[in-house]
């Protein structure tokens, strides 16, 4: 079975900026916590940050967290895909750059000794930085994203708390990178269904669907998109 990997540029960039209102840090002059971060689904662990806020997802299979300050914030997202080899991820990354039809300046770097992909971009006067890389078959991105006239500011603390970033080895079976999919695709409709975009909301529940026809959510889900649509063509 195929399963698509669609790294959906909104949400992520969604997640990076939700956790932003009514945060209260004291900020100790240190880069980086005492503590490192371990991922509870067994995907990654890092060093985040000294003083940031970690917002974690204990509902979602996927490795998923994020990491914020006043507005600026490090998201982590893992998710299972159905290939292993980099050039294949590759790939999937340009046509989402062609996709967004926003330059990015994707390029191949080394990210912690290990082959990865490097994007820069702005979106609605935001800097958003990314990395892609594969280990086995699960992708892991990380974005760092901040307002253009702060990106600076914490790029320092940022790249120091990646440093210690380790992908932890794990190859997941079918079932798990349909479940990864699957919560990709609930997430994804739910997001567009609040958001009113009710056709983006419908083409990711049925792309879910057609991995698992039966899923109660997904099938909830496109119930709701079309008594939605029919109240608005009212």
């Amino acid at each position: 079975m195929k399963f698509k990997h669609f790294l959906s540029l909104l949400p992520i960039f969604m997640m990076a900026l939700v956790f932003s209102a009514g945060c209260a840090e004291t900020d100790s002059g240190e880069l980086l916590a005492t503590d490192a971060y371990v991922d509870p689904n067994g995907f990654f662990s890092l060093t985040p940050p000294a003083g940031w806020r970690i917002q974690d997802y204990p509902d979602d299979p996927r490795g998923k967290v994020n990491f914020e300050r006043s507005g600026i914030s490090l998201a982590i997202l893992t998710n299972g895909v159905d290939y292993s080899d980099f050039s294949s991820l590759e790939t999937e990354i340009s046509a989402i750059d062609r996709r967004l039809g926003v330059p990015s300046g994707l390029k191949r770097f080394e990210f912690n000794g290990m082959p990865a992909l490097e994007r820069d971009l702005v979106i609605q006067g935001s800097r958003i930085w990314m990395i892609d890389f594969l280990i086995g078959n699960v992708s892991h991105n990380i974005m760092y994203t901040a307002p253009r006239s702060r990106f600076g500011t914490e790029l320092d603390r940022v790249k120091a708390s990646l440093s210690t970033y380790q992908p932890l080895t794990r190859e997941m079976t079918e079932e798990e990178v349909l479940e990864h999919y699957l919560a990709k695709a609930r997430r994804l409709g739910r997001l567009f269904i609040d958001m009113g975009r009710y056709e983006e909301a419908d083409f990711h529940v049925g792309d879910g669907l057609e991995h698992h026809d039966s899923d109660p959510v997904l099938l909830e889900l496109r119930a709701e998109i079309e008594e939605r649509r029919g109240i608005a063509r009212r």
